[in-house]
């Protein structure tokens, strides 16, 4: 039997993005996704801020938007070698643990495969520190399934408060906050909170605003029930993830990984 391998689905996003609504902008982050990505070949090895040591290898492209690549930890432990003097002694040896990443930078997706001997969130921090990434402004963000906080929206009494932070990637939201971003544009800023109190909050308008943002960004105040305490809600902070079969193509992998994630959180054009 077949075994299979989880993956967990992330976002490419574009730290240094403010004017979002310039045409010129729209594409700016899947360019900078291509650039990090080749980027990424051209240095053997990578320090984190513990010394750990870090590879990145096995680049391929797929297609002209879809490709693989590996990440490596390097580790050291001693196995029992027989020396010249015919005894049996302990000897370091070094090794990497791997992950495989599948990235999709025309739709800003990258897939990074589970294993439970390395802290994916130190592969993420990894990713996210090499001076590639800092010097161009990409940043790697996990892809939250949101399902079951929309589904307390649709089903509350009553939403009282909506609260929603605002920089340049809420490139979704031009209906909603264009004037904030513009006011952050014009102020050299960064970001700003945008918060609505009332009785009875139109709950279309916070669906679908909710679900063209990442968790971070947002908290709503709702009565569940009648009679009901009123209690703050927030996006859960587990990120997509779905397991396949090891010898499943890739391309089948980052597609359906990106229809979770459609599925969770539905963008507009």
């Amino acid at each position: 039997m077949a075994k299979n391998k989880e993956y967990t689905l992330f976002e490419f996003e574009d730290e240094k993005q403010i004017d979002v609504f310039l045409a010129t902008n729209v594409n700016a982050i899947s360019s900078k996704c291509e650039e990090y990505i080749k980027s990424l070949q051209e240095k053997s090895s990578y320090s984190d801020i513990n010394l750990v040591e870090w590879r990145v290898g096995n680049i391929e492209y797929l297609t002209s938007t879809i490709g693989f690549f590996k990440v490596g930890k390097k580790t050291t432990t001693k196995l029992e070698q027989l020396n010249s003097l015919k005894k049996f002694e302990l000897i370091p040896h070094d090794f990497y643990l791997c992950v495989d990443c599948i990235f999709d930078f025309e739709k800003k997706l990258i897939a990074i495969s589970n294993r439970s001997d390395l802290d994916l969130e130190k592969i993420i921090n990894f990713l996210n520190t090499t001076e590639i990434a800092k010097e161009i402004g990409i940043a790697i963000r996990g892809c939250e399934d949101n399902k079951a906080f929309l589904k307390k929206l649709e089903t509350a009494t009553n939403i009282q408060k909506f609260s929603l932070k605002v920089d340049g990637s809420n490139m979704n939201l031009e209906n909603y906050s264009k004037g904030a971003i513009e006011l952050l544009s014009n102020l050299n800023g960064l970001k700003e909170k945008i918060e609505i109190n009332g009785t009875d909050l139109s709950r279309e308008v916070a669906i679908e605003i909710a679900k063209k943002v990442r968790s971070s960004e947002i908290s709503v105040r709702i009565v569940l029930k009648e009679g009901d305490n009123p209690i703050v809600i927030k996006p859960t902070d587990e990120f997509i993830k779905k397991s396949f079969s090891i010898d499943q193509d890739k391309q089948t992998i980052i597609k359906e990984l990106a229809d979770c994630l459609n599925s969770s959180r539905v963008y507009f054009d």
